[in-house]
C-alpha cells in the first residue's frame, strides 16, 4: 500500500508552468463584437482548455513593444491604471521573477509596428535583437523552453511591410536549437477578413470602416488558443533533463524508505501468550 502511493505520488508530479509574455493581444480578448461582454483573450482560454495539468502565469502588459521588454532599453510601466511600475525593468521584475518555468511563450512586435516611438519605429534588427535578449534572459533564467510566436498581421501598408520583416527574423531564430520552439505563425493563420474587427463595428465610431482592428475578434482568439494549444502539449509531455533528474531521485529515495521499512526487524511482543 505504501509503495503504490509513493509511486503515483512520483507520476503524479507538479502542473507544467507556462510563463505567457506580451502585449494587449495576450490580455484583451473580443472587446468589440460581444456587445458590453468582453469575451475571454487566446491565453485565458489556452488555460482552459489545457486543463488542470498546467499553471499559466499571464505577465502580458497591455500596451508594451517588444523593446520594452528588452534589457539595455527596458520599460517600467505596465497598465492597466494606476500603472503598476518595475524600477528594474518588466522583464526582470514582472516575468524573470516568475522563474522557473517548464514553457516561456513570447508573443510581441504589434505595437512596435504601429506606434511611433521617439526613434522612430524599431528596425528589423533592432527587433531580433530585442528578441534575442528576450529569450536569453529566459532561457538563463530557468525556463526550460522558449516558443516564439508571429504577431497577427496589419491591413496598414508600412505596419505591414514593418510586421513581415519582425516576422523574417522570428523565424530566422525559433528552432535554432532544443529549447527555442517555433509557435504559431499567427501573421499567416489569421485573416483579416474574418478574425479581426472591422471599423464599421457600433462599438468604434469613427474608424474607418475598411480598416481592420490589431486585436482578434472571437473567432480570432479562439483559433489563437486552439494553434497555441496544439504546441504546448507535446512539450508538456517532455519535460527537461533537470526534471527528469530530480523526478528520478526522488523515486529512488522513496523506493530507499520503502525497502527501509519492510527490512526493519519488528521488536518482540511484550505481552504474555494468551494475554
Amino acid at each position: 500500500m505504501l509503495a503504490s502511493t509513493i509511486f503515483a505520488f512520483a507520476a503524479r508530479g507538479e502542473p507544467i508552468r507556462v510563463l505567457v509574455i506580451g502585449d494587449s493581444l495576450s490580455t484583451t480578448g473580443d472587446r468589440y463584437i460581444s456587445g458590453d461582454r468582453k469575451g475571454a483573450s487566446f491565453a485565458e482560454q489556452l488555460e482552459i482548455d489545457l486543463g488542470d495539468g498546467y499553471e499559466l502565469i499571464n505577465v502580458a502588459c497591455p500596451g508594451t513593444t517588444a523593446i520594452a521588454w528588452s534589457l539595455s532599453n527596458p520599460g517600467a510601466l505596465c497598465p492597466p491604471h494606476p500603472w503598476d511600475t518595475f524600477p528594474n525593468g518588466i522583464l526582470r521584475d514582472r516575468a524573470l521573477s516568475q522563474l522557473p518555468v517548464d514553457i516561456a511563450t513570447v508573443l510581441l512586435g504589434t505595437n512596435d509596428a504601429v506606434r511611433r516611438q521617439e526613434s522612430g519605429y524599431p528596425s528589423a534588427e533592432a527587433y531580433g535583437e530585442t528578441l534575442d535578449e528576450i529569450v536569453g534572459a529566459l532561457l538563463e533564467g530557468g525556463a526550460g523552453k522558449v516558443v516564439l510566436m508571429t504577431p497577427p498581421d496589419i491591413d496598414t501598408p508600412e505596419a505591414h511591410r514593418r510586421m513581415r520583416a519582425y516576422r523574417d527574423q522570428i523565424l530566422s531564430r525559433c528552432g535554432s536549437s532544443d529549447r527555442l520552439i517555433c509557435g504559431p505563425d499567427f501573421f499567416t493563420l489569421l485573416d483579416l477578413d474574418t478574425d479581426f474587427a472591422t471599423g464599421d463595428d457600433p462599438l468604434r465610431p469613427g474608424q474607418d470602416p475598411s480598416q481592420h482592428d490589431i486585436h482578434p475578434n472571437a473567432r480570432g482568439h479562439a483559433r489563437m488558443a486552439k494553434a497555441l494549444g496544439e504546441t504546448l502539449r507535446p512539450l508538456g509531455e517532455t519535460r527537461g533533463p533537470i526534471d527528469l533528474i530530480v523526478s528520478t531521485a526522488a523515486l529512488l529515495a522513496l523506493g530507499l524508505l520503502v525497502f527501509w521499512v519492510a527490512r526493519k526487524p519488528r521488536r518482540p511482543s511484550s505481552r504474555p501468550p494468551g494475554g
